[in-house]
């Protein structure tokens, strides 16, 4: 066997070691075709049919795809089961199985040149030299890898059934809002607690515990989910004081998954801000390298790391969010980017500052505004139904949602709360409300409306074409 044969057979099998998370790399930086040997051609195919099912991908699903399309005794079946008795390569860390990957471009792009140089050698032919040369420069610029990359395998999809459409969707990570593979905006006004909410959001994700009444599921893996926070914007101190606050209301038994090193990164990089460099890059290769379907990466917050780029122009965020867009969806993992609204005045105030392009992005944008003491939170989702707004409410160091009934109690006690202060301002005896209103301050037409909403504590009198009011004294002791 070959030397690329084997490269490309044990590029495979490394893959396989976390399919989940290296296959769709594989898939991402190579297209079927580009397998020279026929046996890693048919893998590679057999992977990325089973990557989309339900049954997972593994040596035994391989092998039943292969005998079920080209039987038990077939060159590929027989080479396969050969294969799939190597010793894996081990490639355990993220960087050497990518490093891998980048060798494997570079050995495919100098056989395609040679094999094309060669062709260029032997022909005589002026227009298929002509033509040749435009396969090299083509192979320069690698255009068409890069669309076969694109393409979509109608063929997956051609047996589904239309009630089945929705179980395409990426699995969920907290079900209605996120989904793995995918990119959220949380973005809120100044003080709005948008630092608050992510930080307890990723506690739950951790926890897989429920988040304002909807449930934070596992990874669709099935292995234990982690979580990463990558912070631009607090001091450590601050960063950790309310990590180990919103940890206090948890259960004590849950407590130290929070603290596990293994599960939790958390990243303060205020203090090298003053460094020069691609933060955005950097950004996208830490998430590559660290995450795996249904693991969640918060990073908080946009500003900082755009690197002086102007906010406000299209061209600039645009590429910014499709970059990561593109890992998420590369790695399977739920990034999460936290924004802030405009400041100042103005119908713009309340909306996520900037280019509209930060908006146009996303998979999902929640947004949080102050509402009469609460916090308003509005989501707009691509991959799920539409959500009404809802209230929660910061109690004590934990995020809580408020219902409308409780919304509508609380208004009715704060309005009669109003009204008994209102009362008890009122001067002793008879008078109009003309008089009323004179002697606290207030608005006549204020000062009537609120009279006629406290007939309980309030008695009126017709006298001529007017009224007059006073408060109803307090019962005598012992009566």
């Amino acid at each position: 066997m070959s030397d690329y044969q084997t490269a490309e057979l044990n590029l495979l099998l490394s893959a396989l070691e976390q399919p989940n998370k290296r296959l769709p790399q594989v898939r991402y930086s190579f297209s079927q075709r580009d397998f020279r040997d026929e046996t890693a051609r048919e893998i590679y195919g057999a992977c990325v049919a089973l990557l989309g099912g339900h049954t997972g991908v593994n040596d035994q699903e391989i092998t039943a795809d292969l005998q079920d399309r080209f039987g038990l005794q077939h060159s590929v079946t027989m080479r396969w089961i050969e294969v799939s008795a190597w010793p894996r390569a081990g490639l355990r860390e993220d960087a050497d199985f990518k490093t891998l990957l980048r060798r494997m471009g570079e050995v495919k792009q100098r056989y395609d040149t040679a094999a094309v140089m060669d062709k260029i050698q032997k022909s005589s032919s002026p227009g298929e030299i002509t033509a040749l040369a435009k396969q090299l420069e083509a192979l320069e610029r690698p255009q068409k890898s890069i669309a076969d990359a694109a393409r979509v395998n109608l063929s997956e999809y051609e047996n589904v059934t239309q009630d089945k459409a929705p179980s395409l969707l990426p699995h969920s990570v907290w079900k209605g809002f996120i989904r793995e593979g995918t990119l959220t905006l949380i973005a809120g006004e100044s003080k709005a607690k948008k630092s608050w909410f992510a930080l307890s959001l990723l506690q739950h994700a951790i926890l897989c515990e429920p988040y304002l009444a909807k449930p934070m599921l596992k990874p669709s893996t099935g292995e234990q989910r982690r979580v990463f926070l990558m912070d631009f914007e607090m001091p450590r101190a601050a960063l950790m004081s309310r990590w180990v606050a919103l940890a206090g209301e948890c259960e004590w038994e849950d407590r130290p998954v929070l603290f596990d090193k293994g599960r939790v990164s958390l990243e303060c990089y205020r203090p090298l801000m003053t460094s020069s460099r691609d933060w955005l890059a950097y950004i996208c290769d830490q998430v590559v390298a660290c995450c795996n379907p249904g693991d969640v990466m918060l990073i908080d917050c946009l500003q900082p790391i755009m690197a002086g780029g102007d906010g406000n122009a299209a061209e600039v965020v645009r590429p910014l969010m499709a970059k990561l867009q593109s890992v998420a969806d590369q790695t399977g993992a739920a990034v999460l980017l936290v924004d802030h609204f405009n400041k100042g005045e103005g119908q713009g105030k309340k909306r996520v500052s900037g280019s509209m392009a930060k908006v146009a992005a996303p998979d999902t944008i929640i947004t949080l505004n102050s509402s009469a003491g609460l916090i308003e939170i509005q989501a707009d989702l691509r991959m799920e139904a539409p959500c009404d707004p809802f209230c929660i409410e910061f109690r004590g160091y934990a995020f809580a949602r408020v219902s409308e009934e409780e919304r509508e109690e609380r208004k009715a006690a704060a309005k009669d709360k109003g009204l008994r202060e209102f009362v008890k301002k009122l001067p002793l005896g008879w008078f109009r409300d003309v008089e009323i209103a004179v002697n606290l301050g207030i608005h006549k037409d204020t000062a009537r409306r609120r009279l006629q909403s406290c007939s309980e504590w309030v008695e009126r009198k017709k006298k001529g074409t007017s009224y007059l009011y006073r408060k109803i004294p307090p019962p005598e002791p012992g009566t």
